[in-house]
């Protein structure tokens, strides 16, 4: 479904887009998935013929859980996105 909105997205933009998303993992310990959404969203913007005007990173803090994991299997990510596209030329 991200992929399906970012090209709807590019479709109808016109000038900017601007992506607030985050990375996340999903699942139980034995079988976490990685969903590198920022990523996802910078491919499909530029396959559309979008360019990547810049990629602002907001730090959110420790948050809650960090005193309680007592066997963790992947890093804990605390930040957001801001992906900002236009339209036109590189």
């Amino acid at each position: 479904m991200i992929e399906q909105g970012t090209a709807e997205a590019c479709r109808v933009t016109r000038r900017w887009l601007l992506v607030k998303c985050m990375e996340f993992a999903q699942g139980s310990f034995a079988h976490n998935d990685f969903h590198d959404i920022p990523h996802i969203v910078t491919c499909k913007a530029l396959a559309c013929g979008l360019v990547k005007h810049d990629q602002i990173v907001h730090h959110a803090g420790s948050g809650p859980g960090g005193h309680n994991i007592f066997d963790p299997k992947r890093a804990r990510r605390h930040h957001s996105y801001l992906l900002v596209f236009r339209k036109g030329k590189a």
